[in-house]
């Protein structure tokens, strides 16, 4: 585990949308990409990871389900950034 782990989250509003960033400076065991958490679980052999796999993966489909979108960036090396966006209910 990391001494100087770092986790940072910015939130904005972008037109009709806020828009959320999570980001660390973290090191993974694999990269992890919007592709692979729209696959079955074990079909990448990461059998060892299968709940943050399932954790992700049933985050952003609430977030597809209320109407907005997920967008992973980032490598196993460097850490990851989330960015998530919603739409803005009317008032």
């Amino acid at each position: 585990m990391m001494k100087d782990g770092k986790v940072c989250v910015e939130v904005e509003t972008e037109g009709k949308e806020m828009v959320i960033k999570i980001s660390d400076n973290g090191h993974r065991y694999q990269s992890i990409s919007v592709d692979i958490l729209k696959k079955p679980p074990l079909s990448h052999g990461i059998t060892y990871l299968y709940v943050e796999y399932l954790k992700l993966a049933l985050a952003m489909k609430y977030i597809e389900v209320h109407g907005g979108r997920c967008e992973i960036e980032g490598d196993k090396h460097q850490g990851t950034m989330f960015t998530i966006s919603l739409p803005v209910a009317a008032e």
